[in-house]
């Protein structure tokens, strides 16, 4: 009973919070802070806008539900999906001129969708792997990697691979980059004649976290600006390891989409006029910006 009202607990107010400005989310922000609302179209970027999308009036873009705040929750407020890539998502509508609809998906859905043309822009922290790159493009907005979250009370040494994991419990999330890296990677336990790690999948980090509080995993992987972010909140309860493997994270569109280079330029120009500093600051991630958005660049293999 005591394990269920603990996690319980945690997923509520993982759900309910927010996060502060300055690299580390705290108590004072304020979710509900408009950084959007004045960004500017640019004309001339709103022309290369392909033109099935332009005649449609919208983008497309489908949206993982199951995300975790700072990167994209559900406020309690209005019942909307908020958190930095949403304010990212509508910055780029807006500075391309043309309306944003998102549709709910789960994560292992997305990928999918865009190749059959259901969704143009899908969008779930999505990090870029070389796997991936076989059937989508990416367009990157900021970095994050695999960190590495347990229960307070628990000794876990710091993680640098999945040998340090052999003979673990390992919960990680459907369809992730992390699951994806734990499975190919399992073999290493064995070659250094150690017991194999075990990894439980999870359809959404809510469910993981609960998990986690409830003590049927060791160890959880995931986004690292989620689990640092997590650990602050649930001070005591929960310890963040740390991170490896630094992943640049973003958009993604079906492999040829001339979507891609519009969602670039636009993502750059908000990075160039400052407002992607401002979205970065409000949800306290500024350690995870970057200077330049690119197509594709090199993946976790």
């Amino acid at each position: 009973m005591k394990a269920r009202l603990l996690a319980v607990w945690c997923c509520g107010l993982l759900l309910a919070a927010g996060c502060a400005a300055g690299g580390a989310p705290g108590e004072d922000a304020d979710p509900a802070e408009d950084v959007v609302s004045g960004v500017a179209t640019d004309p001339a970027l709103a022309a290369t806008v392909p033109a099935g999308i332009r005649a449609n009036g919208r983008i497309r873009v489908a949206t993982s539900a199951k995300g975790s705040p700072p990167i994209r929750y559900r406020s309690e407020e209005t019942g909307e999906l908020i958190g930095v890539e949403m304010d990212l998502q509508h910055a780029v509508g807006r500075v391309l001129g043309i309306r944003v609809e998102s549709e709910e998906a789960t994560f292992d859905e997305i990928l999918p969708a865009l190749g059959s043309g259901r969704y143009d822009v899908g969008q779930g922290n999505f990090g870029v792997t070389e796997e991936r790159k076989k059937v989508v493009d990416f367009v990157t907005y900021y970095t994050d990697g695999f960190g590495f979250l347990v229960r307070a009370g628990r000794r876990q040494d710091p993680v640098s691979g999945p040998a340090d994991l052999c003979g673990l419990r390992i919960g990680a999330v459907a369809g992730t980059s992390f699951e994806q890296l734990l499975q190919r990677r399992v073999g290493e336990c064995a070659a250094k004649s150690r017991e194999p790690y075990r990894v439980s999948v999870y359809r959404s980090t809510a469910d993981a976290m609960l998990a986690l509080s409830q003590n049927k995993m060791d160890v959880l992987v995931s986004s690292s600006v989620f689990l640092q972010y997590a650990a602050r909140r649930l001070r005591g309860r929960m310890v963040y390891v740390n991170k490896i493997y630094e992943e640049q994270v973003g958009f993604v569109v079906k492999r040829g989409s001339p979507l891609a280079e519009p969602l670039r330029a636009a993502v750059q120009r908000l990075i160039d006029d400052g407002t992607y500093r401002r979205i970065m600051a409000k949800w306290g991630l500024e350690p995870a910006s970057i200077r330049h958005s690119e197509v594709n660049p090199p993946g976790l293999r």
